[in-house]
């Protein structure tokens, strides 16, 4: 999605960005009710080595997803993408 929205010409650039972000948002409460899931299953359930993995899995995930989305995306990408885009309007407003 990122690639459509940010890629395109259909899209500016700060509503491409938003995007992502929300796209991500949704993502960390998918990933929070399968970390609940996890975390809920016993070794009866699931084999030892399975139950551990599964684990792991989730929780690399939602490091992944959560820092992606509070480490780069919103502090980094959404400051500079309004930034960039008014900067070019105001910029080719100015050259005519």
């Amino acid at each position: 999605m990122e690639g459509v929205a940010l890629g395109s010409s259909r899209f500016s650039l700060p509503v491409g960005i938003l995007i992502p972000v929300f796209y991500h948002s949704r993502c960390i409460f998918t990933l929070a009710d399968w970390l609940s899931f996890e975390f809920a299953t016993s070794e009866d359930d699931a084999g030892a080595r399975r139950l551990y993995f599964g684990r792991g899995l989730a929780v690399a995930n939602m490091a992944f997803w959560r820092f992606n989305l509070f480490g780069l995306l919103l502090p980094v990408a959404v400051p500079i993408c309004p930034k960039k885009y008014y900067a070019a309007s105001v910029n080719k407003v100015s050259k005519d």
